[in-house]
């Protein structure tokens, strides 16, 4: 009985992990177009950092754990949102990337998709299809999470059937 107990309380802290609270972060020269995404995406309930260029970003991802990116394009110095996805892959393995640009074009969403971006907006924003975009990426890093702990516990669960079936022999 004690066992069952103690499983049932691990899988509850393990599902309370899933369920952290995501956090996004918004990467764009425009301040108003930072201050309108952090906006429209408020009533996700998540914190939402919001930086204006490439060395606030580094700031940012050497310091937290991101679910989602909100990217521009462009920056106002020589770097691009391609950059910060090439210089930070290893923080952004586990976090889904949408980029936004004023300046769309084939080639650029084409390139995008090769980097591993999850999503490609122009400006001006829809903001329902921006609000969409970023909630299905969010849903789609929860199932990310979701698929990586179901994982570990089958990991798990067979080393202890191989122990509990050596013990039988």
């Amino acid at each position: 009985m004690l066992k069952s107990e103690t499983s049932n309380s691990q899988v509850r802290i393990k599902q309370n992990m899933l369920e952290l609270d995501h956090r996004i972060l918004v990467i764009d020269d425009e301040e108003l177009f930072r201050e309108l995404v952090e906006n429209t995406l408020a009533s996700f309930g998540y914190p939402i950092d919001c930086v204006e260029d490439y060395h606030s970003a580094i700031e940012k991802l050497q310091n937290h754990e991101y679910s989602l990116v909100v990217l521009d394009y462009m920056f106002l110095s020589n770097k691009t949102g391609f950059d910060v996805i090439k210089d930070f892959a290893a923080q952004l393995e586990n976090t889904q990337i949408i980029i936004v640009t004023g300046n769309p074009s084939m080639e650029l969403a084409i390139e995008a998709l090769e980097h591993g971006v999850y999503d490609f907006l122009t400006k001006p924003a829809d903001l329902n299809r921006l609000k969409l975009a970023c909630r299905r990426a969010l849903d789609y890093c929860g199932m990310q999470r979701q698929q990586k702990q179901m994982t570990i516990d089958l990991i798990e669960k067979n080393q202890e059937l191989k122990i509990a079936n050596s013990q039988l022999l």
